[in-house]
């Protein structure tokens, strides 16, 4: 074989290569995420989670503790040192919040705040069974995660203004970042959330111990966790606005 004829037959392997790289789909990233982090079959068994942890503002850490209960409800609290706590309810109509700064009865949150914090009722991330909560996705190809790794780049949305972009590591296809548009007091504000310290827990299941909050540099927060469980029996009424 020549050099030319060695130089085109390297050339039509590497255009296979790069065909069958850039012939990859969103589903089949979403589908190796899904792998990734335990698996349909487990993930489908998850019916609750329960967290422990902490939540850093501004230097000054607060106790932290979450209940989820998958595709339904989601409860957060983080305590002060006085013992006031905001305390934040989201389910799949609505939500409300109890912010110790303007008072202590509970306020409903606006439609488009409770839209906005929707996905957190759900254990896994909005990626999982996403075509059945009415979204779509688009590969949008190759970019930088903020932390060195040229990630994929999948965007998630709907026709009602749901639009978050998801950074997914190549390697592990756990996901670094995220990033989307919402509304905070009634004003856009671009949001980022990233996220470290990935860890198996005892079922399997693969999750971020740390997520780092930034809503456009207005402010930002980290909440740790250093306990979670699953499957506990939980409070039917633990969303119920209190009276």
């Amino acid at each position: 074989m020549t050099r030319v004829q060695t130089f085109i037959a390297w050339s039509v392997v590497s255009l296979a290569l790069l065909a069958s790289a850039n012939a990859q789909t969103a589903d089949d990233i979403v589908n190796k995420h899904i792998d990734a982090i335990g698996g349909p079959t487990l993930l489908a068994g998850i019916r609750s989670m329960q967290i422990e942890g902490a939540t850093t503002i501004m230097g000054l850490e607060y106790p932290y503790k979450a209940v989820i209960v998958d595709g339904k409800a989601f409860r957060s609290e983080s305590t002060a040192a006085a013992g006031s706590a905001l305390v934040i309810c989201v389910t799949d109509t609505g939500g409300w919040m109890v912010n110790p700064m303007v008072g202590s009865s509970p306020e409903i949150l606006p439609a488009d705040q409770a839209k906005g914090l929707k996905s957190f009722i759900y254990v896994a991330d909005p990626l999982v069974g996403y075509k059945s909560k009415g979204l779509s996705a688009e590969l949008l190809g190759r970019a930088s995660a903020g932390t060195g790794v040229s990630a994929y780049k999948l965007r998630l949305f709907d026709n009602s203004g749901t639009d978050t972009t998801y950074y997914i590591d190549p390697n592990s296809y756990l996901i670094l970042r995220s990033e989307r548009t919402g509304q905070v007091e009634g004003q856009d504000m671009d949001m980022s959330t990233s996220f470290s310290n990935f860890q198996k827990t005892p079922i399997g299941y693969t999750m971020a111990y740390q997520s780092d909050f930034d809503f456009g540099g207005n402010y930002s927060y980290t909440v740790t966790y250093s306990k979670v469980t699953f499957n506990q029996d939980v409070d039917p009424q633990m969303c119920a606005l209190p009276k």
